[in-house]
């Protein structure tokens, strides 16, 4: 099992890299920028729900009880086409005007919440991780 998480996560690192190292340019990548980042700032309260949960039972597992679905836009903005919280906390955004998509992957680690960012187009991956590392870091109760 070590070996298949792994592999996976080797896998889904090299994906990044090669989504950071081809340059998009295109206008409708500036556009696509703008819909994940604005998804990604909407979710925080989803993820301040589903760290409470992970902080509060110590364990991803069943992290989504509870959590409800709602990401905070404004009407113009365009909504993710799908919104997806797995039972261990991944939060799955994807759509909006260019098929781009928002992956948060939650990990327990010495009693607090790491969230791990992975989007498309590749660009906002910075911006999104940044937000990860430095918001979403929570301790759990002695």
């Amino acid at each position: 099992m070590e070996n298949f998480a792994f592999g996976f996560f080797g896998v889904v690192a090299a994906c990044v890299l090669i989504l950071i190292a081809i340059p998009q340019f295109a206008q409708s990548d500036d556009h696509a920028s703008i819909e994940v980042m604005h998804w990604a700032d909407g979710i925080r309260p989803v993820m301040d729900s589903i760290e409470k949960n992970i902080v509060k039972n110590a364990s991803l597992v069943d992290a989504d009880r509870g959590v409800e679905k709602n990401i905070l836009l404004r009407p113009e903005q365009k909504r993710p086409d799908v919104f997806e919280i797995t039972r261990l906390g991944k939060i799955i955004l994807q759509g909006g005007s260019y098929g781009q998509f928002l992956i948060l992957i939650p990990a327990f680690e010495e009693g607090k919440v790491r969230w791990r960012c992975f989007a498309k187009p590749a660009r906002i991956v910075f911006h999104v991780s940044r937000t990860c590392a430095t918001d979403a870091e929570k301790t759990a109760s002695p």
